[in-house]
């Protein structure tokens, strides 16, 4: 049995995640601050914002974590 926020909402495992993404999104915005190179820094990041809004609609949470970790989370069920 899956938990909604709401009805047709996200489930809490997607809120979770949506949360973890936004975290990772902004720490990567930030490390790239620290590439010395302003051309490659500009690179990196319509890398990193292209790669976040190619994924932006992914609802399939096994997708979702085989992309971010490259394996299927063991959900202890």
């Amino acid at each position: 049995m899956q938990r909604t926020l709401s009805s047709g909402g996200l489930t809490l495992r997607h809120f979770l995640l949506k949360a973890e993404v936004l975290s990772v999104y902004r720490q990567v915005i930030r490390s790239c601050r620290r590439i010395p190179d302003a051309e490659a820094r500009r690179e990196t990041l319509e890398w990193f914002k292209h790669d976040f809004r190619r994924n932006a609609n992914t609802t399939d949470l096994v997708k979702a974590f085989i992309t971010s970790y490259g394996t299927v989370p063991n959900t202890g069920s």
